[in-house]
């Protein structure tokens, strides 16, 4: 196999590792309780193709919501 000749810029030399976190909380605590797992505000419920979700629109989230729910 022939050596690959890679640009300067894509040296692994040049390469720093940065910590990635997650900016969505999906604990049971937040997600699960109705909050937007981006700011933490409570979702309101709207019917989606007649199904219920909870939905966040200022951070544009939407998501179902559980089996049972009575709100």
């Amino acid at each position: 196999m022939k050596d690959i000749k890679y640009p300067a810029a894509w040296s692994p030399t040049q390469i720093t590792a940065k910590k990635v976190e997650s900016r969505i909380d999906m604990s049971a605590d937040v997600a699960g309780k109705g909050k937007c797992p981006e700011c933490r505000q409570p979702m309101e419920v709207v019917a989606v193709s007649g199904s219920p979700m909870w939905v966040c629109q200022k951070d544009r989230i939407t998501l179902p919501v559980p089996d049972g729910y009575e709100g």
